[in-house]
Formats: structure tokens, C-alpha cells, sequence
């Protein structure tokens, strides 16, 4: 059982294609933050291509706050670092009695449906808002931006135990690719959860909350040169070449202040992560 776990997750061109180049370390929080190289991809991926196993690697895989600012930077083509981690954390957590106690209780994800099923748009929100009054509000704000509710269909799902490794995501996915399955477009809030949809629905069009408002015209108009526009890092690394242009021209438009810095590698807050 063991070795088919670490065949699994060691299979493929995701570590032993790294050159050592130590780029991804320069945009890395935690390596920022502990000045630790053995806790970030760089240090990882060459643990294991000196024969290191997954359970000697538990405390750098669960410090990965799955940012994505390594992505863009790495000189190899393809390189799902992110995709890499998560494939280590459900490895890890198979063969560890104790998980950090940051991880989320339970490892079902709660999905909420709300308004039209079969909407033009898939609106899939990252949290659940059934309990949660200021946000169900804000949804609904949205909903309207978009079209309403004859146009757009909600999905809450909670991506937790996707992020922290307790579910499959085909799996957990399942319910949530289901009620996609009418719509033209996707738009989603959290970037891991849009980074899962594209590979396993290529043919649709998913774009992150914050790229679909940004081309609207009432929203960027509405912009001013004090306020915050916070972007969220993972959907923008997972997509950089092309979000760096959109937000680089909304920042010149209207003078926005982002809390990514574009004019250099982009040094992500963390502070949607789990941890």
C-alpha cells in the first residue's frame, strides 16, 4: 500500500524535471517569512529526487499556503506545482497519525444550490453561506451584477478538505461539475477550486470573480485612486501571462492600489489560506 501511495504521488515529470534554479523561492511567503529553503518546492522536489519519502517532507508540505507565486516564475513548461503539493498532502495524511490543527474537522464538503440550476452562468462561491447573513447579501449583489437570478445559478462549495488533502477531488468535484453541466461560463471565487475545474472541464469558459466584474463597466468606474483592489494570488498565478495584462490596465485606468505589487514577482499575502 505504501508503495503505490509513493508511486503515485512520485510518478511523472513534476520533481525531477526541477533544474535547482531556486527562481520559485524568490515570490515564496514561507520561504520569505522562515528563510527555510527545505520548505518550499525548490527544497522539496530536490529532497525527493535525493531519495527523501513523504512523511520526511510532512512539515514543508503542510507550511505550503498553495499560492501559486512559484508557478509563473518556474523556467519549466507545465510545471503544476500546486497540483504537486496537493498530491503530497493526500498521500502524507494516508500514512500520518496526526495532521496539523489547522486542518478542517471534517473532510465532507457542504454544498449549498441556490437560484436557477440551469443558469447561463455558474456562480461557485468558495464558502457556505447558509449561515452567514453579510455574505448570503453579498451574493446576492453579485447574482445581480451578473444577470440575476433567471441567469445565474450558485453553487457554495467548500473547498477545505480539497485544500488540506482529505478528499479526492474527482470526488469531492463531482456534485459541484454536475451542476455546471448546463452552463456557458463559469465563475469562481477561489483559485484552487478554478484550478481543479480546468482541468477536468477544458472545454468551458471559467474566469475568477474578480477578472469577471473588472470588465464591467459600472465596477471599474466605480474605482478610485484610495482604494484596495485585492487580487486573489492564487487565480492570478494560475493564470498569470494573461490576468497580468487585465489588471495591469485596470491599475492604469483608474489608479487603483492592489495588494500584489505587478511590477515584480508578485509576493502573495496568504491570507485566504488554511493555515
Amino acid at each position: 500500500m505504501e508503495e503505490s501511495i509513493k508511486v503515485d504521488v512520485l510518478s511523472g515529470a513534476e520533481y525531477r524535471t526541477c533544474r535547482g534554479c531556486g527562481l520559485c523561492l524568490l515570490p515564496c511567503p514561507v520561504f520569505k517569512s522562515t528563510g527555510d529553503i527545505r520548505k518550499t518546492a525548490h527544497g522539496r522536489k530536490k529532497a525527493l529526487q535525493w531519495g527523501a519519502d513523504i512523511p520526511e517532507l510532512a512539515e514543508a508540505i503542510d507550511e505550503c499556503i498553495l499560492c501559486a507565486a512559484c508557478e509563473p516564475v518556474c523556467p519549466v513548461d507545465n510545471n503544476d506545482i500546486t497540483g504537486f503539493t496537493l498530491r503530497q498532502r493526500r498521500a502524507l495524511n494516508k500514512r500520518r497519525d496526526s495532521r496539523p490543527d489547522w486542518y478542517p474537522e471534517l473532510a465532507d464538503n457542504n454544498n449549498v444550490k441556490q437560484g436557477n440550476t440551469t443558469g447561463e452562468v455558474a456562480l461557485i462561491i468558495d464558502k457556505d453561506s447558509s449561515s452567514d447573513a453579510a455574505l448570503a447579501g453579498l451574493i446576492d449583489k453579485i447574482v445581480s451584477l451578473l444577470g440575476g437570478t433567471r441567469k445565474v445559478g450558485v453553487f457554495c462549495f467548500d473547498s477545505d478538505a480539497l485544500e488540506a488533502g482529505l478528499a479526492e477531488p474527482d470526488e469531492a468535484l463531482k456534485s459541484l461539475i454536475g451542476f455546471t453541466e448546463n452552463a456557458r461560463r463559469i465563475v469562481a471565487t477561489g483559485g484552487t477550486t478554478i484550478s481543479h475545474l480546468r482541468k477536468r472541464l477544458s472545454a468551458k469558459k471559467i474566469a475568477s470573480l474578480g477578472e469577471t466584474l473588472l470588465a464591467m463597466k459600472e465596477v471599474t468606474e466605480a474605482l478610485r485612486p484610495d482604494d484596495l483592489l485585492v487580487i486573489d494570488s492564487r487565480a492570478f498565478n494560475n493564470d498569470h501571462k494573461r490576468l497580468i495584462r487585465l489588471y495591469d490596465r485596470v491599475i492604469k485606468d483608474t489608479g487603483v492600489k492592489t495588494n500584489l505589487d505587478l511590477n515584480r514577482v508578485a509576493i502573495p499575502t496568504g491570507a485566504d489560506s488554511l493555515q
